[in-house]
């Protein structure tokens, strides 16, 4: 069960979370892509993942739009690893990625849990409906 502090954490990166975020995360949220459970700064392996969804223990990471320093670089490639060494798959997009196409990132999230579950998931039809009835 998460503290105080954990939640206090999470619930002050999601009120200062980008647009870009905000628009993803209404088009995952309450299993709208294939009725996978996402969470919201989930606390993951010591790290907050923008995205999680621990039933396919899949990290979605949403770079923002300002050029990334060579040290942010290097601490965001520490933390895939060690993502990845707990046994989370990670996935990035960049902000114009989700504020440009939205329905070719919920493609890509798609088609990484059809992977991970060996392709049980049926191919997304209806993937591109999703994105045109995303909230506002």
């Amino acid at each position: 069960m998460a503290g105080h502090s954990t939640i206090r954490r999470t619930g002050d990166l999601r009120d200062g979370a980008p647009l870009c975020e905000v628009l993803l995360w209404n088009a995952l949220r309450h299993g709208r892509l294939r009725c996978l459970t996402f969470w919201r700064e989930h606390p993951v392996a010591g790290h907050y993942a923008d995205f999680a969804c621990p039933e396919l223990r899949l990290v979605i990471e949403v770079q923002g739009a300002r050029p990334r320093h060579a040290d942010e670089i290097v601490r965001d490639d520490w933390r895939a690893e060690a993502l990845e060494a707990a046994g989370w798959q990670v996935i990035r997009f960049t902000s114009a990625q989700v504020m440009e196409d939205l329905g070719a990132v919920l493609a890509a999230i798609e088609a990484e849990a059809r992977i991970i579950r060996g392709v049980t998931i049926p191919p997304a039809e209806s993937v591109a409906l999703l994105a045109a009835h995303a909230p506002a």
